[in-house]
């Protein structure tokens, strides 16, 4: 008997100390903080540092993926190959500086009168007006104007929604000619309350949210879409949201969705 009860102390003392190192390992990741509102999470950001990507240090940050595929993007190049064929226009949001542009040209066939609009901050939109004139890339135009999508084909994001104060769903409800193709990419979704943290991402710092899946989906289709496929993302340069003591808000796979307008 007091064998068995020794075993059970010294069971509970080892899974104990698990969590005690499981704790202690998330203090690494870039995360910190569950705000219920996107700003409080800005008030917890320190004042001596940046936050966003709107500068000229920030805006450089992703030209390591400039031409590459990310493992990621296939289930979007999938359903983009389709669409892009009866299309003249792609609004890209987020799309930094053209980045899908230029990797996914090796793989699609882009009408020769296709727009590939990027909206993005102006630091970023500067920095890729500037290597579209020197890659003569004619075809890829750049705005920080939400509203230019309005009227285009193709609405893509990738990796954006959770850094925008702004849901999607209200972005589309104030476009009169909504896209047929809605392709989201790269984003926490969970089946959780919906929530702000702040990420560390020198040299800046984000308000990054996490949406709650059924919300987000539901508040896209309230727009007149249709979910047609949906896919979970399981790639390291992708990352995971792990924020230290909130085990309950870790999401390990980002994940990525398809509308098309009804």
């Amino acid at each position: 008997m007091k064998t068995q009860t020794w075993r059970i102390r010294r069971a509970a003392k080892l899974l104990r100390l698990g969590e005690v190192y499981e704790t202690i390992g998330t203090l690494r990741s870039p995360f910190r903080g569950v705000y219920d509102s996107w700003e409080d999470a800005r008030s917890a950001i320190p004042e001596d540092r940046k936050i966003g990507y709107d500068h000229p240090d920030a805006a450089p940050m992703y030209l390591d993926f400039l031409d590459k595929i990310r493992l990621s993007d296939y289930a979007a190049l999938f359903w983009l190959k389709s669409a892009i064929a009866e299309s003249t226009s792609v609004f890209d949001l987020g799309g930094n500086v053209g980045l899908e542009c230029y990797a996914f040209q090796k793989y699609l066939h882009y009408p020769g009168n296709l727009r590939w609009i990027v909206c993005d901050v102006p630091e970023v939109t500067r920095l890729g007006r500037k290597l579209a004139q020197e890659r003569n890339m004619t075809r890829l135009v750049f705005t920080e104007d939400v509203c230019q999508a309005d009227g285009t084909d193709i609405l893509l994001t990738a990796g954006t929604l959770q850094c925008m104060e702004t849901d999607l769903s209200v972005i589309l409800s104030q476009l009169s000619r909504k896209p047929r193709h809605l392709i989201v990419n790269r984003v926490p979704l969970y089946n959780g309350k919906a929530f702000c943290t702040v990420r560390d991402l020198p040299p800046v710092m984000l308000v990054y949210r996490v949406f709650n899946r059924i919300e987000f989906i539901e508040s896209v289709q309230a727009n007149g879409y249709k979910l047609m496929d949906a896919w979970d993302i399981a790639e390291p340069a992708c990352g995971t949201c792990i924020i230290p003591f909130h085990p309950d808000k870790t999401i390990r796979n980002y994940s990525g969705l398809y509308f098309r307008a009804d």
